[in-house]
C-alpha cells in the first residue's frame, strides 16, 4: 500500500489525458459551486444599485420633514437650533451631504400690482443648481421663466409681499427657466414641491427661489404661511452591494438615534436606507432559492463526470492495475492511489474553476460587485466539491476494479430488479413531478410582497423548466436507445460510411447517451435562460408603455377648446392624445382621443398587444362621427359599454375590440375614438398628454422653448417597479453560464471519447483501407456519427426551451395584474447561433479524429 501511495504521484505524470480531463471536471465543479455563489451575492448587489439609482440621491439617508401651519408668533424655523448638531453627528457616522430646504406658500404676493399664489423656496447650493436666462447673483429672488414672461417680469423689479406689519418689497435677482420632468440628481428629492403629479388636476404654484437669508427674514413671527423644512442627510458614496448597504443603514439608524432627542415639535423623521438594505439580502434569498435546482443537477453532472473519469483511469492503466492486483493490491488501496494521483489536478482545476467563476462575474453577473464574503464562501464551497469529487473518484475506481477482478452472479432477484430499473420510464416519473410543478406554477410561481418589490419565489414552480426539459431529453434518450439497438442489425454496405458511423454509435450506446444527455440538457438550458430573461426584460418595457401610452407621456397645460402644434424637433416622434376618466360601479374606464394621423409616431406597438392585429389596420378604423351621431370606437376589454354612456363621451359604435391598448393605466377598461370625433364635446373633462418615443428631456426642453407649458410628467421605466422582473431575468441568466458550462463538458467529453478509441479508428481505417474505401469516407463517417449525436442534442434542446416558453414564459410574470401578458422572446436567433457552433464542433471534432487516425504510429496498431 506504502508503495503505491509513494509511486502515484509519478504516475500520473505517465498519463497527460487523464490528467487534463481531471483538471478539466474539477474546474467545472468548482466553477458551478463558486459561480452560484458568486451570482447570488451579485444579484444582490445588482438590486442594491437599482433600488438606488431608481430613487433621488437625497432620498437614501435619514430624512427629517417638518410641515404645519404657522401661527403669529411662532417660527417655522424649529430646526434651526439642532442643525449645527446634526451636522457634527453626521460628520462622526461618516454622512458627508446634508442639505436643508424650506418651502412656504403666500398667497399675498403682488407682481406689478397683481396679487399671484406662490410658493418660496430655500435650499442649500440651489443656485448653484439653477440656470440663469437673465441677471444673476444670490441678492434677491429667483423668478421662474413662465411666471416672469406672463407678467413681465425682469432682473430688478420687485415683488410685493403683505405682512401684518405692512408691505415688504422683494428685489428681484434673476429670472430662470422653470423646472420640470426629468430633473436632475439635486432637485430630484423635491419633485413633490416643485413639479406638479402628472396624474392629478392640481396645479404646482411658481416656485420663487430665495437666499436663506431672505427666506428666513420671510418666515417669521409676523408673517403667517404654510411652511414646510426639509433635511436630508445621507453619504456622498452610494452604496454598491448589500453589505455597504447594510452598513448605510446601520450608520444612519445611529444617527437618527443620536438627533433625535434633540429633535422638538411636529417632526417626521424616516431611516430611508432601511429599505434598500434589506433589498440585498431579499434578492439573495429569492435567486438562492431559484438557482437551487438547476445548480444541484449541474454538481450531479460535474460528479458523473467524476465518475467517468475514474473509469477512464482503470482504462489508460490498465496493464498496471492488473498487474497491482496480481500482486495482492486491494480495491481500497487501488482507489486510494487513484485519488492521489488525480487529486492534485482536481484541486488545480478547482482553483482555475474559481479563479474563472470570479473573473465571469463582470461579463456574466447582473452587477460586477460582490460581497466582501462571497470569495470566501466561494472558495468554500468549491473545495467541497474537491473533496466530494476526489472521495467519489476513490470509490468510483474501487467499484470499477471490483467490477472486473471481482465480479459476483447477481442474483435473480438482483437481475429482475435491474432489468425493471433499465427498463422503468423515468421520464414519465419527471413528467409527473413536472405536473405537479405545472400546477403550482399555474397559481404564481413568483409574487411580489408589497412591502419589499421583491419577488416572493415558489421554489417547487420553479423546477418546471428543468423537469420539463427533462421529460423532453428523457424521451429523445428513450427514442435514441431504441435507434441505436436498432443499428446492430442494419444492412447497408451500400453506403459504408454512413453504416460505419451507425455501427460505431451502436458499439458505445451508453457513452452516447450520456453525451446526448449532457448536450442536451446544455442547449435545452441556454434557451430557457435566453428565452425567459428575454421575455422578463422585455416584459417590463411592454407594461411600462402600455401603462403610459408610450416611452414617456407629459401632461400638457393647454386651455380647453386651444390646439397647439407640436414643435418640429418633436413631431415625428410624438403625438398629443386627450384622456377623460368614466366610472362605472366599482368598475373604472377611460377614453381616450387620439389624432390617427400622428398617432403611431409617438407610439411603440407590438401587434401581440392586440392579438396581431397592426396598429395601422385599427387607426384606420377609427373616424369623424357617422350620419346617426355615433363615432367609430375601439373597445379595449369587455366591459358593458354602459361605461361611458355619460355626457362628456359621444356615443359609440364598436368597430374593433382588442384585449389591451397604449395608454391604459389603472383602466379596468377603455374606449379609443377618434379626435375628430370629438367636435360639439365639452373637453373641460379632458386632460391633455403628449405621448412620446424621443428623449424626455429633449422633449420636454422643446416644449419649453416653444412656450408650452407643461405639468409633469411619466415615463414607461418609471411607470413600473421593474426590479421583480430583473430578479426573474437575473436568475436565468445564470441558465445561460450553466449551459455553456455543460456544453463545455460535452465537448470535453467527445474530445476524450474519440481521443479512447483512437487505436480501433485507426486498426478499422486501415482494414477497410485494404477494402478499397479512401480518406474521405473515413471523414464522412465520423461527420455522420458526429451530426446525428448533434442534431439529436440541438434538436431536443431547442424543443425543450421552445416548450418551457410556450407553456411557462408568461406565467412567471411578477405583476399579473398589469397588462399586457409576456410576449415569448423570439428563439430563431439563438436557434441559429447554436446549429452553427454545432456545425463547427462537428468539422473540428471529425477533423482531429481522421487525423489521429491517419497519423496513428505502427506500435499504436500493433499494441494489445
Amino acid at each position: 500500500m506504502r508503495s503505491l501511495l509513494l509511486r502515484a504521484p509519478r504516475a500520473a505524470l505517465s498519463s497527460p489525458l487523464t490528467v487534463l480531463v481531471a483538471v478539466v471536471t474539477g474546474a467545472v465543479v468548482a466553477f458551478v459551486a463558486a459561480g452560484t455563489v458568486f451570482h447570488v451575492s451579485a444579484s444582490g448587489s445588482a438590486a442594491t444599485q437599482y433600488v438606488v439609482g431608481t430613487r433621488c440621491a437625497d432620498d437614501t439617508g435619514l430624512v427629517m420633514q417638518y410641515s404645519r401651519s404657522i401661527f403669529p408668533g411662532r417660527s417655522a424655523a424649529d430646526l434651526d437650533g439642532v442643525l449645527p448638531a446634526v451636522r457634527d453627528a453626521a460628520g462622526r457616522h461618516g454622512l458627508d451631504v446634508m442639505r436643508h430646504a424650506r418651502y412656504a406658500v403666500s398667497p399675498a404676493v403682488a407682481v406689478h400690482d397683481q396679487p399671484i399664489e406662490v410658493q418660496f423656496v430655500s435650499r442649500d447650493g440651489a443656485f448653484e443648481h439653477l440656470r440663469p436666462t437673465a441677471g444673476g447673483g444670490t441678492a434677491g429672488a429667483w423668478v421662474p421663466a413662465d411666471l416672469a414672461q406672463q407678467y413681465g417680469v425682469r432682473p430688478g423689479d420687485t415683488l410685493s409681499v403683505d405682512t401684518p406689519s405692512g408691505r415688504r418689497e422683494l428685489p428681484v435677482a434673476a429670472v430662470y427657466p422653470a423646472l420640470t420632468d426629468p430633473l436632475d440628481a439635486y432637485w430630484c428629492s423635491q419633485r413633490a414641491f416643485l413639479v406638479p403629479n402628472p396624474l392629478s388636476d392640481t396645479p404646482a404654484l411658481p416656485a420663487i427661489v430665495l437666499p436663506a437669508d431672505l427666506m428666513d427674514s420671510l418666515v417669521g413671527p409676523d408673517l403667517p404661511m404654510v411652511a414646510a423644512e426639509v433635511v436630508q442627510v445621507t453619504s456622498g458614496r452610494p452604496p454598491r452591494t448589500s453589505t455597504e448597504a447594510a452598513r448605510h443603514a446601520d450608520r444612519v439608524a445611529a444617527l437618527r438615534a443620536d438627533v433625535g432627542p434633540l429633535v422638538t415639535g411636529k417632526l417626521k423623521m424616516e431611516n430611508k436606507a432601511a429599505l434598500q438594505a434589506a433589498t440585498g439580502p431579499r434578492a439573495h434569498r429569492a435567486i438562492g432559492e431559484s438557482l437551487l435546482p438547476l445548480s444541484g443537477v449541474s454538481l450531479l453532472v460535474g460528479l458523473g463526470a467524476v465518475v467517468g473519469l475514474g473509469r477512464q483511469w482503470v482504462q489508460r492503466r490498465a496493464a498496471e492495475v492488473r498487474l497491482l492486483w496480481v500482486r495482492g493490491a486491494t480495491p481500497a488501496s487501488l482507489g486510494a492511489k487513484a485519488g492521489l494521483e488525480l487529486g492534485l489536478p482536481l484541486a488545480v482545476g478547482s482553483a482555475a474553476g474559481w479563479l474563472a467563476a470570479r473573473s465571469a462575474v463582470p461579463l456574466s453577473a447582473p452587477a460586477a460587485q460582490v460581497d466582501p464574503w462571497a470569495p470566501a464562501l466561494a472558495a468554500v464551497t468549491a473545495a467541497a466539491g474537491w473533496v466530494a469529487g476526489t472521495v467519489l473518484l476513490g470509490l468510483a475506481v474501487v467499484a470499477r476494479v471490483r467490477g472486473l477482478y471481482q465480479p459476483r452472479r447477481a442474483s435473480g432477484r438482483r437481475r429482475r430488479l435491474a432489468s425493471a430499473l433499465r427498463w422503468l420510464p423515468w421520464e414519465l416519473v419527471a413528467a409527473s413531478a413536472a405536473a405537479v410543478s405545472y400546477l403550482r406554477l399555474r397559481r404564481g410561481a413568483v409574487a411580489v410582497d408589497p412591502g419589499s418589490l421583491l419577488p416572493v419565489v415558489d421554489a417547487v414552480a420553479l423546477m418546471f423548466p428543468l423537469l420539463c426539459l427533462a421529460v423532453v431529453v428523457g424521451v429523445m434518450l428513450r427514442l435514441a436507445g431504441a435507434a441505436l439497438r436498432a443499428g446492430h442489425r442494419l444492412r447497408g454496405w451500400r453506403v459504408p460510411p454512413a453504416l460505419w458511423a451507425l455501427r460505431r454509435l451502436a458499439a458505445q450506446h451508453r457513452l452516447v447517451a450520456a453525451l446526448l444527455a449532457v448536450a442536451g440538457l446544455a442547449v435545452g438550458v441556454i434557451a430557457i435562460g435566453v428565452g425567459v430573461s428575454g421575455t422578463e426584460k422585455a416584459a417590463v418595457v411592454d407594461k411600462g408603455r402600455v401603462f403610459v401610452g408610450s416611452d414617456a407621456a407629459i401632461r400638457l397645460r393647454i386651455p380647453t377648446g386651444e390646439q397647439h402644434g407640436l414643435p418640429a424637433a418633436v413631431a415625428g416622434t410624438s403625438t398629443v392624445v386627450s384622456m377623460h376618466e368614466v366610472a362605472y360601479g366599482a368598475r373604472r374606464g377611460r377614453v381616450l382621443a387620439v389624432d390617427p394621423a400622428s398617432f403611431a409616431n409617438g407610439v411603440s406597438w407590438n401587434p401581440e398587444w392586440a392579438g396581431g392585429t397592426e396598429l395601422t389596420e385599427l387607426l384606420a378604423r377609427l373616424g369623424p362621427a357617422e350620419p346617426d351621431g355615433r363615432v367609430p370606437a375601439i373597445q379595449v376589454g369587455s366591459d358593458p359599454m354602459a361605461m361611458y354612456e355619460t355626457t362628456e363621451v359621444p356615443p359609440a359604435r364598436v368597430v374593433a375590440t382588442v384585449p389591451t391598448f397604449v395608454g391604459r393605466g389603472h383602466a379596468d377598461g377603455m374606449l379609443v375614438i377618434s379626435d375628430q370625433a370629438m367636435a360639439g364635446v365639452d373637453r373641460r373633462a379632458y386632460s391633455r398628454y403628449l405621448f412620446t418615443r424621443g428623449d424626455l428631456a429633449t422633449v420636454s426642453r422643446a416644449l419649453a422653448d416653444a412656450g408650452q407649458p407643461t405639468a409633469g410628467a411619466i415615463t414607461a421605466v418609471g411607470a413600473t417597479d421593474g426590479l421583480p422582473f430583473l430578479v426573474v431575468a437575473w436568475t436565468f441568466d445564470f441558465f445561460v453560464l450553466i449551459g455553456a458550462v455543460l456544453a463545455a463538458v460535452a465537448a470535453a467529453a467527445l474530445l476524450v471519447a474519440v481521443e479512447a478509441r483512437r487505436r480501433s479508428t485507426a486498426v478499422a481505417h486501415a482494414l477497410l483501407g485494404r477494402m478499397g474505401l479512401r480518406v474521405r469516407a473515413l471523414a464522412a463517417s465520423h461527420l455522420v456519427e458526429l451530426a446525428a449525436i448533434a442534431a439529436a442534442a440541438v434538436a431536443a434542446g431547442l424543443f425543450g426551451g421552445w416548450l418551457v416558453l410556450a407553456t411557462a414564459g408568461h406565467r412567471l410574470d411578477p405583476a399579473r395584474w398589469l397588462s399586457p401578458e409576456p410576449v415569448p422572446a423570439d428563439l430563431l436567433p439563438l436557434a441559429g447561433t447554436v446549429l452553427a457552433v454545432a456545425a463547427a464542433a462537428v468539422v473540428v471534432v471529425a477533423a482531429l479524429a481522421v487525423r489521429a487516425a491517419l497519423r496513428a504510429p505502427v506500435r499504436e496498431l500493433l499494441r494489445g
